[in-house]
């Protein structure tokens, strides 16, 4: 009997989690508002935002972000706060950190108290040409995944 009620109880959570994955499916239309112009592709990364206001980035109020997803030159970001400036810096994490500046072209709040921001990315941002960056450092090096310390887990999906 414990058998039978456990599966009845997975199915009920598979039939919840079908029905929510439904609504919220990555590839539906762009809502009212958005201008999407291009195919999306779901990555969950964690990135830097950065307001860049008079030609250059606001570095003191940078910010953590998990991207949505990316089109062929944009980005969802979903953030924790609001995020109130007309153009980005995101910073992603591959071999190093990596910036690239854009217009922000989307942004609303999406339950929770977390916001969504989609960022046209325009133009990468070498770290040379902006030397303010390199405050980023200590933040940006947060952006790469640390192995968990030894807990004899056999989980492999733990770092």
């Amino acid at each position: 009997m414990l058998i039978f009620q456990l599966s009845r109880r997975q199915m009920a959570v598979r039939n919840f989690l079908r029905r929510l994955l439904d609504v919220t499916c990555p590839t539906l239309p762009p809502l009212e508002g958005e201008r999407r112009q291009s195919e999306r592709f779901p990555r969950v990364l964690p990135v830097l935002i950065v307001p860049w206001e008079n030609d250059r980035p606001v570095v003191d109020e940078a910010g953590f972000g998990l991207t949505k997803d990316f089109g062929d030159c944009s980005v969802a970001v979903v953030l924790p706060q609001p995020f109130k400036a007309h153009q980005a810096l995101i910073g992603f994490w591959l071999e190093g950190p990596n910036y690239i500046r854009g217009v922000v072209e989307h942004y609303a709040p999406i339950g929770g108290g977390f916001w969504q921001v989609g960022v046209a990315l325009e133009q990468v941002v070498p770290i040379g040409d902006y030397p303010v960056l390199e405050r980023l450092a200590p933040l940006a090096s947060r952006l790469v995944p640390r192995k968990l310390p030894e807990s004899g887990s056999a989980n492999p999906l733990l770092f």
